[in-house]
């Protein structure tokens, strides 16, 4: 996952990133998926925040 700017984001771009479930099982299974849950849930909430301002 990489950083993206605001104007970069989009519904499609989020429903790409459902990845919650595939974050959660790796964790489960002792991989380290920190940075990429921290990423994800910093530009879901850039996403909204975006939303709301338009």
């Amino acid at each position: 996952m990489e950083d993206m700017s605001l104007e970069d984001l989009g519904w499609g771009t989020l429903k790409k990133w459902a990845a919650v479930p595939v974050l959660n099982y790796a964790n489960e299974h002792g991989f380290q998926v920190g940075f990429a849950n921290n990423l994800l849930q910093r530009n879901v909430v850039a996403y909204f925040q975006k939303k709301e301002l338009s």
